[in-house]
């Protein structure tokens, strides 16, 4: 057998490996550790908060570790930064669209088969990483300053209000549609924008997972 049977720890729509191709992954007691900050979110929250972004399925395993006797999930380090965003959109007290807004955001690639000139994985075009967040992470990990954004913006159009995110890059590149690109004869009007810097809890991340190798 290859894959978990519906595991009730895990919200997400993919099955999870039983055998980890690799045992470099972080567990759940590591990524709490990471997490955790002070006693403002010590590290029995932030082991409860990373286990219900699990099983709501915002962040995912890539396997099951094969050298540790209880066989703890093990998840890739960028998985632990989306846990971080979604950590301060809580603190901000966004809940339900918004944080699966930027879940989204984070976990995927966009493609557009009906604006193919929107897309940015498909025919031609293979994804730079598995996720946003690991192509973000990847960055990170370099050491060179690299600054990253988050943007959620709530727009309306006629009387119905939603919410869009995207990354801004400090070289100019963004993943997601900007406001400003809406080219429509109709364009959302913006209602509200909240920008939460990523490169901050990047850095401290990066540099406590180094210590959990």
């Amino acid at each position: 057998m290859t894959h978990d049977s519906r595991d009730p720890e895990y919200g997400g729509p993919l099955w999870v490996p039983l055998d980890a191709p690799d045992e470099d992954g972080v567990t759940t007691e590591q990524a709490a550790r990471a997490l955790a900050d002070g006693r403002r979110f010590d590290e029995a929250q932030a082991t409860a908060f990373f286990r219900n972004r699990l099983k709501a399925g915002s962040i995912k395993p890539y396997g099951r570790s094969t050298t540790d006797g209880r066989r703890p999930y093990l998840f890739r380090k960028e998985q632990v930064l989306v846990a971080a965003v979604l950590r301060r959109l809580t603190e901000l007290g966004l809940t339900g669209i918004p944080v699966e807004v930027a879940t989204s955001r984070l976990q995927h690639w966009r493609a557009d088969s009906r604006n193919p000139g929107r897309a940015e994985v498909g025919p031609g075009l293979p994804p730079p990483a598995e996720t946003p967040a690991a192509r973000l992470w990847a960055e990170f990990e370099t050491g060179l300053p690299f600054y990253v954004a988050l943007h959620l913006r709530w727009v309306g159009r006629l009387g119905a209000t939603n919410c869009r995110a995207y990354l801004s890059l400090g070289d100019g590149e963004y993943f997601g549609q900007r406001p400003e690109d809406d080219t429509s004869p109709d364009p959302e009007q913006p209602v509200a924008d909240l920008m939460v810097p990523i490169s901050p809890l990047a850095l401290v991340l990066v540099s406590r997972l180094a210590k959990a190798d």
